[in-house]
Formats: C-alpha cells, sequence, structure tokens
C-alpha cells in the first residue's frame, strides 16, 4: 500500500503511516486529557475529616450516667488521661438507651471503643455494669447551666458517624446511612461552622429536654436554622428546640 494513500481496510496488517501517526498522536492526548482531568477532580474533592474509629481496641470508662437527654458518661479518668463528657452508642446503628436506662445520674463501667473527632468523644458500648457507692467515690457529674435562647444554622448530623466510624461522615453522600443510625437512637448532632472555620457540635433535643431521633429525619443532611435554648452539661452542649420549628435554609 502506498504511503500517500490514507485509504484504510480493516484487516489490513497496519494503517497507512499518516493515518496510523494521526491515530497514535489522538490517543496520547485523550490520555494526557483523562489523567489531566482525574488529578483535577482530586485537587478539588473535599478531605476527609480528622475523626478517628478504634475498631477492635476495647478500653474501660468509669463515670456518670447521663440518660436524657442524650444518653453520656462522664468520666473521672480514661485511658488517655483526660476528663471529658462521652457520648454513648451502641454496636452498629443503634443507639445506648438499654445500656443506661434507669441509670441517670449513677455510676457505671463501660467498655467499649472510643471514636473521637475534634475534642468530641463517643463510645461504642460492648457491656456495662453498676459501681457500688465504694467503687464510685469521688465520681460527680456536672450540673446542667442553662446559656439562653440562640438561632443557629447547621447540618443535622449522626454523632458517631460524623466522630469517626465513617468518612464522609455528613453531607448529602452521607444522607442515607445518617437516617438510619438516627432512627436507630444514635444522637442527632447540630454541625455549626463559626466564620473562622472552626466547628461546633451540639447534641439535639426537644424543647422539653426529651431525647429525639425519627422527629429530626426530614432535616439531615441539610442546611438548617434552628432556634432554641441551650444547656450545657461541662462542654456538652444540647439545643433544646421543638423540631417543628426547624427551618431549611436555601443553599
Amino acid at each position: 500500500m502506498s504511503e500517500s494513500n490514507d485509504f484504510y481496510v480493516g484487516y489490513l496488517p497496519r494503517a497507512p503511516g499518516r493515518l496510523g501517526r494521526w491515530l497514535r498522536n489522538v490517543v496520547v492526548t485523550m490520555l494526557v486529557l483523562a489523567g489531566a482531568f482525574g488529578a483535577v477532580l482530586v485537587t478539588r474533592q473535599d478531605r476527609f475529616g480528622p475523626g478517628v474509629f478504634e475498631f477492635g481496641i476495647e478500653r474501660e470508662f468509669t463515670g456518670i450516667v447521663l440518660e436524657q437527654p442524650v444518653p453520656a458518661l462522664f468520666i473521672m479518668q480514661d485511658a488517655r488521661g483526660v476528663e471529658e463528657p462521652l457520648l454513648l452508642a451502641a454496636f452498629g446503628k443503634h443507639g445506648a438507651a438499654e445500656f443506661v436506662q434507669g441509670m441517670h445520674g449513677q455510676p457505671m463501667r463501660l467498655r467499649g471503643s472510643l471514636v473521637h473527632r475534634n475534642g468530641r468523644a463517643l463510645i461504642e458500648v460492648h457491656s456495662a455494669e453498676r459501681l457500688s457507692p465504694e467503687q464510685a467515690a469521688g465520681l460527680t457529674m456536672p450540673p446542667g447551666v442553662d446559656r439562653g435562647e440562640v438561632t443557629l444554622m447547621g447540618e443535622i448530623v449522626d454523632s458517631k458517624c460524623f466522630l469517626g466510624v465513617m468518612k464522609p461522615g455528613h453531607t448529602k453522600p452521607h444522607r442515607g446511612c445518617a437516617v438510619r443510625c438516627i432512627s436507630g437512637g444514635i444522637p442527632p448532632m447540630l454541625l455549626v461552622v463559626e466564620p473562622d472555620g472552626t466547628a461546633r457540635h451540639l447534641l439535639l433535643a426537644g424543647a422539653d429536654g426529651a431525647m429525639i431521633n425519627t422527629e429530626v429525619l426530614p432535616f439531615v443532611a441539610e442546611s438548617v436554622e434552628i432556634t432554641g435554648t441551650i444547656r450545657a452539661y461541662a462542654d456538652l452542649e444540647v439545643l433544646h428546640a421543638d423540631p417543628g420549628t426547624y427551618r431549611r435554609v436555601s443553599e
């Protein structure tokens, strides 16, 4: 076949020189563009949060139980040597209500795996036992302190996944998982990003202080505005508001 003849038949062993060179250039260009497009997509993606799930590592925690409005344990000292309120959840997409039922203000010893992110932590509870008065000597629970009425805008997330079990643990891609977790009793949390970029995490409760779960499902993973009152237990903030007054915010 003549090099000057660009007509090519598929059963011939090779394409004419000029046509072959053109095809090679097209293929190489497409590969380069595909690689560049992929690199741009990667750089444009949000980075995963700094949450940590200590899966497979079981620790022991001793403290006083807060049953309502969200299950939590106020510890004397945990394995990391810090004092803080720890949220509670059970294995999988389940809340920890069964572990602490009727135990408000009582001392308990829990075993479980730690989930933590930016100073807020949660225990995935594996087992629990009540302590005797002698074993609980020195344990106290801080009183709730009212901080007044506020109006805040943020995203409702499930506290367990957001703190480190899933990545990403918030926004629309995680909505289905968050709905199932909150439906199962895991405390809903309002993620508020302050103007300076710092995050604020407030647990959600009803206006009467009761635990809420299914009531907030229509608003999960959306930008919402909530007006209510804050009650703080040490650095654990709980926002009390009627879910019927939540307002979606157009983005």
